[in-house]
């Protein structure tokens, strides 16, 4: 690719966290630092598991010798060099597989029947590139020629991607020779929605739409109010939920040691109509699901030597009240992923009197029916975020893992088939 060199493309990927996890918000980034350095420190000892929350009740765990202990499956690049997806009726961010909540996570993961493909945002290699494999994420494993995708899209046969730390889209043909078409300039968060592609405009702070060729942009909302010292440019993202559109904000008060930061969600029809703030708080990140959100707090400030906590919240979209779902030891930037009324997330288990730190992450899932926790997997390498397509989770590590020891781990949603993606 001409806009990306192959001598400066490292460069750009060392600072692609920089720039997109601000968007995650700054102080994950803190967050981030301290669960990971005491972890890689004590990752070599064994770990002893702690409960859950309370306020839940707690199935038994899982047995870890039911689950596989096989080594990291090395993939293969045998797929066909004529790559063809299959598409039909029109086009959207979300659909029958690709759930609201791997958007949510990323949008670093796309089924297009019959393949997956990954962002190389989230691969660990030096020279990380667009892979796509069979559904399964474990067989036929190959590279494309494309550098420095964060987000993207799978229409027809093109991607629809922003590379990183550039603010601008792209539509790309996936085959050689790559017909490129640059759809706009100064793009935040984007979703597609009936073949129409929803953003966040940076360049005048607006909600503005395009058709699929980046033609017929038509403003929803301008003029925003929102409250002082907001910004748009961070914003993690904008998606669509029965026909409604919403966004968040981040705003800042104080300074230095005393600065404060809050996140503000957004909805509005599809015509701009209907503006209201819906939620406040310093949220990690949000899910929606029947008609409730979901989301991570910010880390609750710990004492020295203790753990940071996370609290995993729910607000009701009718009552307009919250409530506390658990709370669990800081890890992985609060990611979640809910799938057929069960939310996933990787609780961290830790012991600070037993020689030092000790750390265990699990995968683990909240029955939004029963209000039950129950364990997924055995102990994880690393934490990362969640994607879940076909009944098949993928947890992807958003620092660099040794790449001689997996690239992502897979498993199914019933604790079967678990593998370490070489």
């Amino acid at each position: 690719m001409d806009r990306i060199s192959n001598n400066n493309f490292n460069g750009r990927y060392c600072m692609k966290k920089r720039f997109f996890i601000i968007s995650g918000l700054m102080v994950v980034l803190v967050g981030c630092s301290l669960a990971f350095n005491i972890y890689s420190k004590s990752q070599k000892k064994t770990s002893t598991s702690s409960e859950a929350s309370n306020k839940t009740k707690e199935e038994k765990p899982k047995e870890l010798s039911s689950l596989s202990t096989t080594k990291p499956l090395t993939t293969t690049e045998t797929l066909s060099t004529d790559l063809k997806t299959n598409s039909s009726g029109s086009h959207n961010t979300v659909d029958d597989v690709n759930t609201l909540s791997n958007y949510l996570n990323g949008g670093y993961v796309r089924y297009s029947k019959p393949y997956l493909f990954i962002s190389p945002y989230v691969l660990a290699s030096d020279t990380p590139k667009l892979v796509y494999s069979m559904e399964d994420g474990t067989t036929m494993f190959k590279k494309l020629d494309f550098e420095g995708i964060y987000d993207m899209n799978i229409v027809d046969d093109s991607i629809i991607y922003r590379p990183f730390a550039q603010p601008d889209l792209y539509k790309e043909k996936i085959q050689a020779p790559h017909e490129e078409k640059k759809l706009l300039s100064q793009c935040g968060a984007y979703f597609i929605y009936n073949d129409w592609i929803y953003f966040i405009s940076t360049a005048d702070l607006s909600i503005k739409k395009m058709n699929l060729n980046g033609d017929s942009l038509t403003d929803i909302k301008t003029n925003l109010q929102l409250p002082p010292n907001s910004s748009l440019s961070f914003s993690p993202f904008i998606f669509v939920n029965n026909d409604k559109i919403y966004f968040s904000s981040i705003s800042t008060s104080g300074s230095g040691n005393d600065e404060k930061w809050k996140n503000t969600l957004y909805s509005m029809n599809l015509d701009g109509s209907g503006f209201q703030s819906v939620l406040e708080d310093t949220f990690i990140q949000v899910n929606i699901y029947n008609n409730s959100i979901y989301y991570f707090k910010m880390p609750i400030i710990a004492k020295d030597g203790e753990i940071p906590k996370q609290e995993l919240m729910r607000f009701d979209l009718n009552t307009k009240k919250t409530s506390t779902i658990l709370q669990t030891d800081y890890s992985s930037q609060g990611s979640i992923n809910i799938y057929k009324d069960e939310l996933y997330f990787i609780s961290n288990s830790s012991d600070l009197n037993v020689g030092g730190t000790q750390f265990t992450f699990r995968l683990q899932k909240y029955n939004l029916n029963t209000q039950k926790i129950s364990t997924v997997s055995g102990p994880l390498q690393m934490p990362g975020k969640i994607f879940i397509l076909n009944d098949r989770i993928f947890v992807l590590p958003e620092v660099n893992t040794d790449r001689n020891q997996y690239i992502y781990y897979s498993i199914k949603t019933d604790g079967s088939e678990e593998k370490y993606v070489k």
